[in-house]
């Protein structure tokens, strides 16, 4: 019975599992350009659709230098020009907009494990700047590689497949192009009743409305737009006022005078009924136009908010405020007319509480005082800065759709604005005042 060999006795031994890699999920914002600030949260999905932005990024913790390299330009193609000349910074606390400090790179370069720790395992985000190119930031299309591991929807107007988190961004483009074609077949459809009805042509063009601001003959298809322009010059000039309005009014001898076969409902109603079908007739003649689109960002903070409105009131000094207002907020599911209520009450409600966009004051409010006893704030910042004239378009634009309107002015302020004579509001002064 014997072998002749040494026994082995006992259970055979088990070789060791091998053990795979750490693997770091690691999340990566790239910025287009050479800075020491984070960006701003409304240019978030710009450079997303662009092809930067946020990722996350797998990165083994015994990556090397040049592994790490190879890993960010498979994720941002953009990057590859670059030849690795960026470096990765991290934000220091607080919100909105932030410093960047850089991360120290060691001897032989960034590691896995030295992302790891400046991460904090993956839970900060880094920021890889380049240092000194400036990237692209034209859209990328949607087939691009970049987007193919977003979850993908189509648009429900155009049916479109979009990449989820750019369906925000693709909206607005898309509405203004159906909005446009809707008008190219409307006008086509006009087009093609006019070529077969020709008495209703001249019908058409010999029909002749009423302006409901001064009151004369236009033909039915021009008043809209004449309209629109007359209401405009009335609210800015007292000169353009037609004698036969209340209140003090100069002639105007380049038109002639005013039709008195037509009585507009409006100016016989009562005043609260009168403003109301007034600004109806407003927003009426400005079907034709153009909507006006406000864009916010549900991340931004209360500066870069009231920046927006500042910007959006201050820059459209021409604009036809009568035209259909429309309000999208970015990263919010709220839709339709309580956004633009929402957005109204809002603009109202900081010419007195105050916006948050003054350079290093802390709020600065157009009006302040007693509540019922508001007077037009005397910084002359204010008057250089052109903020009354926003003021003015912010309570316009507001009452024209509906919003709230400015209440809480002195007496002697309401008798400013709308008569302007010195004796009569030096009479309505008051302490509170």
């Amino acid at each position: 019975m014997y072998s002749g060999g040494p026994v082995k006795r006992g259970k055979a031994r088990f070789n060791p599992p091998d053990r795979s890699p750490r693997v770091i999920n690691l999340p990566v914002f790239v910025l287009p350009g050479p800075t020491t600030m984070t960006p701003k949260g409304s240019r978030e999905l710009e450079l997303a659709h662009a092809g930067l932005g946020k990722k996350v990024v797998l990165v083994p913790e015994s990556a090397s230098h040049s592994e790490i390299v190879s890993l960010m330009e498979g994720e941002f193609t953009k990057l590859s020009p670059l030849m690795g000349r960026w470096m990765f910074f991290k934000a220091t606390g607080g919100s909105g907009q932030r410093k960047l400090s850089i991360i120290p790179i060691d001897s032989e370069g960034y590691s896995g494990r030295q992302l790891r720790v400046a991460s904090n395992n993956g839970k900060n985000v880094l920021f890889l700047v380049p240092l000194q190119e400036e990237l692209e930031t034209s859209p990328l299309p949607f087939s691009s590689p970049e987007f193919s591991k977003m979850p993908k929807v189509a648009c429900n107007s155009c049916s479109e497949i979009i990449p989820l988190q750019m369906l925000a961004l693709h909206s607005e483009t898309c509405q203004t192009a159906q909005q446009q074609t809707d008008n190219i077949i409307i006008d086509d459809n006009d087009e093609e009743d006019d070529e077969g009805d020709g008495d209703a042509d001249v019908d058409c063009t010999m029909r002749k409305g009423v302006c409901p601001i001064c009151q004369l003959q236009f033909p039915a298809t021009e008043l809209p737009h004449h309209a629109n322009i007359c209401a405009e010059r009335s609210f800015n000039t007292e000169e353009d006022m037609e004698p036969n309005l209340p209140g003090p009014s100069s002639s105007n001898t380049s038109l002639p005078p005013p039709s008195t076969q037509t009585t507009e409902v409006w100016k016989t109603a009562a005043p609260s009924e009168a403003v109301r079908l007034f600004m109806e007739e407003l927003r009426r003649g400005a079907n034709h136009l153009p909507p006006l689109r406000l864009t916010l960002n549900a991340g931004d903070t209360d500066e870069e908010r009231d920046g927006a409105l500042i910007s959006f009131y201050k820059q459209r000094q021409t604009c036809q405020w009568a035209a259909h207002f429309r309000c999208n907020i970015l990263g919010d599911a709220a839709v339709g007319v309580g956004v633009m209520r929402n957005t109204l009450s809002t603009a109202i409600s900081k010419l007195t509480n105050g916006f948050k966009n003054m350079g290093n004051a802390g709020v600065t409010a157009i009006f302040e005082g007693q509540r019922e006893h508001l007077v037009p704030n005397l910084c002359a910042a204010l008057l250089e800065c052109d903020l009354f004239a926003m003021a003015g378009r912010v309570v316009g634009h507001s009452a024209i759709h509906g919003g709230p309107s400015l209440s809480g002015l002195s007496p002697a302020v309401v008798d400013a604005l709308s008569h302007g004579t010195k004796e009569l509001v030096t009479s309505k002064l008051s302490l509170e005042d």
